[in-house]
């Protein structure tokens, strides 16, 4: 899976840094905000769909892929919600890795600045952003997973509440 993510990012980066007016955009966050629009668009309504079809994706030892397929329509929309806003979080991320390097690399050679030495170009975008997509996944599958945790015990408490009453 992970080559496919990092096959599908490096290919909206070569597409729309490329192919559209935003690549040669004087401003930055506007390219990284319309990468990040159409890599949340594309992870949400093609890449997640087709992927829980196809193979089987395990998570903690397990396969996840039947809890995909029946979640009730308010979880869907809040999966959906999170993987939008992981997108976003890992292309700004991302831009303030690309910031960084080029900002240490102007430094050390004591120039002013303008100079963009690491350039967005679609191999290592690919890369970078799958590598952060990849930690922020399993950070917010923890937190879910904590209060998923929370909630059963609880659950739990209350009926032993119940029972010795």
């Amino acid at each position: 899976m992970f080559v496919l993510r990092w096959w599908m990012v490096g290919a909206v980066c070569f597409f729309v840094g490329f192919g559209t007016g935003f690549g040669a955009s004087a401003n930055p966050l506007d390219l990284v905000f319309l990468l990040c629009s159409v890599i949340a668009a594309l992870t949400v309504f093609v890449f997640n769909p087709i992927i829980f079809t196809l193979y089987d994706i395990r998570k903690a030892g397990r396969i996840v892929n039947v809890e995909y397929r029946s979640q009730p329509f308010s979880g869907k929309i809040l999966r959906n919600v999170r993987e939008i806003l992981k997108c976003y979080a890992v292309g700004i991320l991302e831009f303030m890795t690309y910031q960084g390097l080029n900002s240490l690399y102007a430094a050390m050679r004591g120039d002013a600045g303008g100079v963009v030495v690491f350039p967005i170009e679609p191999v290592m975008f690919g890369l970078i952003f799958v590598v952060y997509y990849c930690s922020i996944s399993s950070l917010s599958d923890r937190i879910v997973a904590l209060i998923r945790a929370g909630r059963n015990r609880r659950r739990t408490e209350v009926r032993s509440d119940m029972v010795e009453e």
